[in-house]
Order: C-alpha cells, then structure tokens, then sequence
C-alpha cells in the first residue's frame, strides 16, 4: 500500500521565531476497516471524534467537557463529542478529574479548544504517553484503523449539548402599589476598606523563555527571566499579596490550528508551573490559558521573506501574567 505524506508547517507558536516542519504518514486508501456511520449531525452542532489505538499503552484517560464526565476511553475505543460550536473546550486527563490538577501533574491534562463552524467534524488520535502524560495528534478518517476500534458505549455521557437558542418566556405581572414603610437606618460597624489592585499585565518574549520549537521550560535559564521580570513586575504594581495569576500562552498566525492551540496551551502549563512554585501558591490560583493567535498585537506581517515575516511576528509570540492582588 502506497503512503502520502502531509506535511504540516508549524510556527513556533508562542515566543519562538521560525516554523518548524512536522510529516504524518497516513495510507492513501485506508488503513482498514470501514469508518463508522456518525449520522447526520443534530440542528447547529459540531463533531469530534477521539480515537485511541488499541496498541496504545494502558491506563486511564478520560474525556470531560463542560465540567462533565463524557467517557472513559480504553485501548481500542473511540468515542464522538457532539458540542455547540459557542462552546467546544474539552478536557483530556488521565487523572479521575480535573479537579486533581497540580504542578506535579501537568502533562496528565490537555484542554482542547476546536473553532469549528455548525456542521462539521475532525477527528485525533489519542495516547497515554510516560507518567500518565496525554499526546493528541490530529488525523483523517481514512488513517484510522477501524477494524480494530469500538466504539465506546459502556457509560452514559452526562454532556448534552443543546445549541437552539431559547428565550425566556415574557410574563405579564399585575403590580400592586406598594405602601412605603418607615426606613429605620441599621448599625452597620465601620471597616477599614481593603486596596485590591486591578488586575496587571505582564509580557515576556518567548526568546528569552523557550528553546526553539519547545515548550521545555529550562529553570536556569527561562526560569531565571520569568523570576526576575516578575519580581521587578510586582515591585513596580505595588501588588504585596498575590491572589490570582492567569497565564496566557499567544502566538503568531503562522502555522496549522491545531498544533498552535497544542504548543501554546503546554507552554503557558510550563510557565504557571514555575510561577506557582516561584510565587508559592495554591495550584487552583494559577490558571494557564492557550490563546493560539486570537489576540495578535501585529497583524500587517508580510508573508515573504520568511525572516522579515518571523521578525515582525515576534511582538505576537509572547506569555502574558495577568495578576491580581492586594496592595
């Protein structure tokens, strides 16, 4: 059987300059087995089907959306989420829950964000990588081998997905004048107001963070920039008490969708973990975000040379800390 080879050019999403080139082998005429008949989609939604091979190491990996249980998927199954395309972040981990999440367990939880118009559908294949780690890699129907993949049915999905807007019915009230009562003042004790300062941003190049084409966070030396430009960041806000850091990974438009959503949502993990040991928080209250290229800072880039398009990107690739806290 003859191979094709797509080859997908993917930028160096968040602070990185360049793309990078990465080949998936799919067979041409199938890789066996007839793909399942999903039927035809409900009214205004989306499908995405998660498959895992049945050669895929064992263990737990659980799929969630919407903070609800959706399946538990075992080598060989696959399952179809069907979501409303205002609402299509899923969640893959091979924890019991989100809810378990901590510095120590990153790489056991993806989330997922699919911008996909009503109507249509993708498919990954998934797999439980070392130390519970989750790998997604995006795939065709006719790269799947059916003939050894199930469909997973032995639970029922507690996600519903309803996508007709609704409005709520208009009840017409018989209002009845209302007597006014004497107002009594009440005692209320005097308390000295709290200085909770507005939420600050903070902006490091991924240069100076990432090698190129990695989301590796090396302590000694990306560490080492996020440390000191967060220290200087705090000192100048006037923030004493942090309560609350959002980590949000951006890149340039450059590059396949998926893959930027991927890359950026691991190295703005990367980057929540060390700040949550740098700064000594609760993991709960260092939330990462990927952002993929939805809020470009410089969007007139040309196309070509490549190291002129790269070098006005760079603003785009970027991690963001937006901190609360009180003064």
């Amino acid at each position: 059987m003859k191979k094709a080879t797509l080859l997908i050019s993917l930028c160096a999403t968040l602070w990185v300059s360049g793309c990078a080139v990465i080949g998936i082998t799919q067979p041409s005429g199938g890789s066996g087995g007839v793909a399942p008949e999903l039927g035809a989609l409900p009214q205004g939604q989306v499908h995405v089907v998660l498959v895992r091979s049945d050669k895929d190491r064992a263990g737990v990996m659980n799929v969630f959306h919407g903070g609800r249980f959706h399946v538990s998927l075992r080598p060989g199954d696959f399952t179809v989420l069907s979501m409303c395309p205002s609402d299509t972040a899923y969640t893959l981990t091979s924890l019991d829950s989100p809810v378990q999440l901590n510095e120590g367990s990153v790489a056991r939880l993806v989330e997922m964000r699919e911008r996909l118009p009503a109507g249509q559908q993708r498919y990954y294949q998934v797999a439980l990588r070392e130390a519970g780690a989750i790998g997604v890699q995006p795939t065709l129907s006719n790269a799947v081998d059916w003939a050894n993949l199930t469909e997973q049915k032995r639970l029922v999905s507690r996600v519903q997905a309803d996508c007709e807007p609704k409005q709520a019915p208009v009840v017409a009230q018989e209002v009845t004048p209302a007597v006014p009562a004497p107002v009594v003042a009440p005692t209320v004790p005097k308390v000295e107001p709290v200085a909770i300062a507005q939420p600050a941003t903070l902006s490091i190049p991924s240069d100076l963070v990432f090698p190129f084409a990695s989301y590796s966070l090396d302590d000694a030396v990306g560490g080492v920039q996020i440390r000191q430009r967060l220290e200087q960041f705090l000192k100048e806000s006037g923030i004493r008490e942090v309560e609350s850091v959002v980590v949000k990974g951006h890149s340039d438009p450059i590059g396949q969708p998926h893959r930027k959503e991927l890359v950026s949502g691991e190295r703005a993990k990367a980057v929540a973990a060390y700040v949550t040991r740098t700064l000594n928080l609760p993991a709960a209250k260092v939330r990462p975000q990927a952002m993929s290229d939805r809020e470009l800072l410089v969007t007139n880039c040309p196309v070509k040379p490549v190291a002129q398009r790269d070098a006005c990107n760079a603003p785009n690739r970027r991690v963001e800390l937006v901190v609360t806290g009180r003064r």
